[in-house]
């Protein structure tokens, strides 16, 4: 099992702003007699076909992937009776954080349960959970040689097999450095995930990304202090502060100079509406007071879509400053996607 290290929480402390919540609440910890399962208030038959490793509600398990012993939660809808496919949305946690902290503050999951997704929140790795790369490296690895790849693999694998998964209908979202592992899934597995939705967080991967065609929909504030909107390095001094595993300062490390981090945000968006064959322009259309939702056309299969929001921060909720929810948005967006292309 992940450990956590002792000074862990200095490092939520410092970057707790980067990865804030909604406010709402954790799930409530019920106990069963071979698990312990957090639900929302439902009522839970006494026989349904599910596996008996991962029962309805939410449960945290683990797997063994790439040699390590990965740690995820599971949260499946309490409609779920096995007798037909759910899709599953992978939702990826930001930097520093936990799977349990984004289900509690993010709260996609809630969605699922109305609507009927499994919902899937791996752990990251390191002695400060992340995603994608070691931070004492400049380059991204994308390949499945990669530990967090391999995982989503492997859970993937795993859950089709226990489950009754539509795999035309796989998804993922996530904030920040998840976003950044969003981004890379759409990459590496055009076939399997169709669509992504990385939230203050989209990546461009350059040619990493070539001949991948994905949906997207992403969420950026033009005042993000963590992943500026015009590019570069963070505003926010105590980032560079973050301790490495190897010693030394986040601000110290060969990955700040990695070329790919000082794309701004529309032009980030732009490479993967070209990747999916879109027209080089977008359409921009206002949503509320403060947010223009820019559209691309694209061919079928490749839709692309920019929340541009004035003056937001750095967060998950960012699209609640214009009165609409980023989780309805993004399922609005995942329920129009299917890698099925007939």
């Amino acid at each position: 099992m992940l450990v956590r290290v002792a000074w862990i929480a200095l490092v939520v402390a410092l970057v707790s702003s980067a990865c804030g919540s909604d406010g709402d609440s954790a799930p409530t910890e019920v106990e069963s007699s071979t698990t312990t399962v957090a639900t929302t208030t439902i009522a839970v038959p006494t026989t349904v076909a599910v596996a008996e490793a991962i029962p309805l509600g939410r449960s945290t398990q683990t797997i063994e992937s790439s040699g390590f012993e990965r740690e995820y939660i599971v949260i499946v809808p309490s409609s779920y009776d096995g007798s037909s496919p759910l899709p599953s949305v992978f939702e990826v946690h930001c930097y520093s954080l936990w799977a349990d902290e984004q289900a509690s503050g993010i709260r996609l999951w809630s969605v699922g349960e109305r609507e009927g997704f499994v919902s899937v929140l791996p752990e990251g790795r390191g002695d400060v959970q992340r995603w994608l790369f070691e931070l004492d490296d400049a380059n991204f690895d994308l390949s499945p040689g990669n530990p967090d790849m391999a995982l989503v693999e492997d859970l993937l694998a795993y859950l089709t097999a226990e489950l009754n998964i539509d795999e035309e209908r796989v998804y993922a979202a996530g904030f920040s450095n998840g976003g950044w592992m969003a981004s890379a899934l759409a990459c590496s597995y055009p076939d399997t995930f169709a669509a992504v939705a990385p939230v203050a967080g989209i990546m461009d991967f350059g040619e990493d990304c070539t001949g991948s065609v994905v949906p997207m929909v992403t969420f950026h504030g033009t005042s993000d202090e963590y992943e500026p909107f015009v590019g570069g390095p963070a505003a926010v001094p105590d980032r560079g502060e973050l301790p490495t595993d190897l010693g030394g300062t986040y601000a110290e490390l060969p990955i700040n100079a990695n070329p790919l981090l000082e794309a701004s945000v529309p032009d980030k968006v732009a490479e993967r509406a070209l990747a999916n064959g879109c027209d080089e322009e977008p359409t921009g259309t206002a949503v509320g007071d403060v947010t223009i939702s820019w559209t691309y056309s694209c061919p079928a299969g490749g839709s692309v879509t920019f929340y541009e929001v004035d003056s937001g921060t750095h967060w998950w909720g960012i699209s609640q400053q214009s009165g609409f929810d980023t989780n309805e948005e993004i399922w609005k967006f995942f329920t129009s996607s299917s890698t099925d292309t007939s």
